[in-house]
């Protein structure tokens, strides 16, 4: 039996993944040397990101799974994500057309913002779209998977599947050397990339199915008792 049910401490790890982007963002310049210098010590705002990626990928798993249990449609799900997101995500976009150039704003409307930006050297106020890209192209390919295989089949395509091509991607991009000035470009693609990033979601997706799978385990344990 899988879960659907409100975990009050994920809002506490949200918290904490909030705190580590921040940490990174804050115009620090301004605070003087010492806590500039404690930024450059300890820079955790890529873990926050995981951290994120990881949450949702639990979250988003979780939902599509009861779904699946309860006879739920994959277009109910699609549904209730679109009506969460895309409308305030576009208007946003629709705003800021007045002052943003067309090629920004075309990335982030088709969800290839985390690409675009791999390129540009100069700063842009919808470079933080790149996360949602992310999770878009993953979601894209995801509930179909959960919804229409058994848990057991769908697990395996996240370890035999989404986890190597997350790894393999990473590997492959190391063996090209420096990217860009200073090897700029690779990182941005190792921390940005979709299929990179894959694995940090993944992850959360895997725990979504150890949860729900020990769940079963007691059950069958009450029920021989």
């Amino acid at each position: 039996m899988f879960r659907k049910d409100f975990i009050p401490e994920l809002d506490g790890l949200r918290g904490i993944a909030v705190l580590m982007v921040l940490w990174v963002h804050l115009p620090m310049d301004s605070l003087g040397e010492t806590i500039e210098g404690l930024r450059q010590a300890v820079v955790p705002g890529g873990v926050g990101v995981d951290l994120f990626f990881v949450l949702s990928g639990f979250l988003i798993t979780r939902i599509l799974l009861v779904d699946r249990e309860q006879g739920r449609s994959l277009r109910n799900f699609l549904i209730r994500r679109f009506l969460r997101i895309f409308p305030i995500y576009y208007l946003l976009l629709a705003i800021l057309a007045a002052w943003m150039s067309w090629e920004e704003i075309v990335a982030c409307a088709t969800y290839t913002s985390n690409y675009l930006f791999l390129f540009k050297s100069r700063t842009s106020l919808l470079e933080h779209t790149w996360s949602l890209a992310v999770e878009e192209h993953f979601y894209l390919l995801w509930p179909p998977v959960v919804v229409f295989l058994r848990p057991l089949v769908s697990r395996r395509v996240l370890l035999l599947g989404v986890l190597p091509l997350s790894a393999l991607t990473c590997l492959a991009a190391l063996q090209f050397g420096d990217w860009g000035q200073d090897g700029q470009v690779l990182r941005q693609f190792l921390g940005r990339g979709s299929t990179s990033r894959f694995g940090s979601l993944g992850l959360g997706a895997l725990l979504a199915y150890h949860e729900g799978f020990r769940a079963r385990r007691c059950s069958w344990s009450k029920h021989s008792v």
